[in-house]
């Protein structure tokens, strides 16, 4: 059987696992890869590299060493210390005599192992206020994009070399890096979002009616949580999904400035009267507009305007054409600036 850099660096890393000489970067990188193990695997490893310089322990005497142990660091650790006993016994059970002393060094040295299963369990969360925007480069090299008001959490329990599982809400655009072995899953309120590598922007907010996903390349596997229904959306492809019934609909979205808007919550203008666009952000927003027909008379729109911010739509209206914008209560008054052009 030939052997690959991995196997030849597990068989570095034992041998000074078991002559102490680990550094810290080296006994955290052989934490992690043991973590990840099942327990048969770990004694096949310990088996595979064995080290004839351990004495062996006799069969009897390892319950005693194990109950002297148990005494001596109880009052410590108490709760991690336990679950740790019982995955090492299970491999000695499995596992050669002589590599009780390993056990045993492991064990000893529950507090360090401890605190690497806390680092393991702890989640790492990106969260971002209105108007803020965050980019993260996962350990995989996927990157994700975190804007306005969402956030992003993901823990290496769970992101690993088996698994690639983080949870997100908010407007989330991602560029996973392919993996075939290990999917790439991001779950959401309602649904889960399956991917193998690909680029898409997913807009998923607690409290909305729907969440929505527009796939750039590559594939991806929609599962509502509720319906159970499955869908697989392919590029150019915008899926909304309905929070209180779980189905989907799905649309094609040849342009990616369209289908960015409609996830951002935008609404969409095509040469339509500026009095029209007013009227909408009127019944958008639930406020009342006040201006002078004048001012208003012989323009139309292009583009886009927020739909959940009404301060900058209104600040792109006049900045387009010439106007000013006051409050009075409840209603905002429109007006041409004094000295432009009508």
């Amino acid at each position: 059987m030939s052997t690959t850099a991995a196997d030849t660096k597990l068989e570095e890393l034992v041998g000074k696992f078991r002559s102490h000489t680990l550094t810290p970067d080296e006994l955290a990188e052989f934490r992690e890869v043991i973590a990840r193990m099942p327990d048969d695997e770990v004694a096949e490893t310990f088996s595979r590299y064995g080290d004839s310089d351990i004495s062996e322990i006799p069969a009897e005497s390892f319950e005693r060493i194990i109950a002297g142990i148990r005494a001596k660091t109880a009052h410590r650790h108490k709760p991690q210390f336990i679950s740790v006993i019982r995955r090492f016994t299970a491999v000695a059970a499995i596992m050669t005599l002589p590599l009780i002393g390993v056990i045993v060094w492991l064990v000893v040295n529950m507090g360090q192992y401890s605190k690497y299963r806390q680092v393991l369990a702890s989640d790492t969360e990106i969260t971002t206020s209105e108007g803020e925007s965050a980019t993260l480069r996962l350990p995989d090299g996927s990157e994700a994009i975190v804007r306005s008001d969402s956030r992003l959490t993901y823990s290496m329990r769970d992101f690993n070399d088996r698994e690639r599982v983080v949870s997100g809400a908010g407007e989330l655009q991602l560029e996973v890096t392919p993996a075939a072995d290990r999917p790439f899953v991001l779950k959401s309120p309602g649904l889960e979002v399956k991917v193998l590598g690909t680029r898409f922007s997913l807009t998923a907010r607690e409290g909305a009616a729907s969440a929505m996903l527009y796939l750039e390349s590559g594939s991806v596997e929609m599962k509502s949580t509720a319906s159970g229904e499955t869908v697989v959306i392919k590029p150019n492809e915008l899926a909304t999904m309905n929070y209180s019934t779980g189905r989907f609909t799905i649309e094609n979205m040849d342009n990616h400035n369209d289908a960015r808007a409609r996830l951002r919550g935008d609404i969409s203008f095509a040469g339509t009267p500026l009095t029209t666009v007013i009227d909408t952000l009127a019944k958008t927003y639930d406020r009342k507009f006040v201006y002078t027909a004048t001012d208003v008379a012989g323009k139309t729109f292009t583009g886009y305007l927020p739909g959940t911010d009404i301060t900058e739509a209104v600040e792109i209206i006049c900045q387009i054409f010439n106007l000013e914008a006051t409050t009075d209560g409840e209603n905002i008054r429109l007006k041409r600036k004094p000295g432009s052009a009508q």
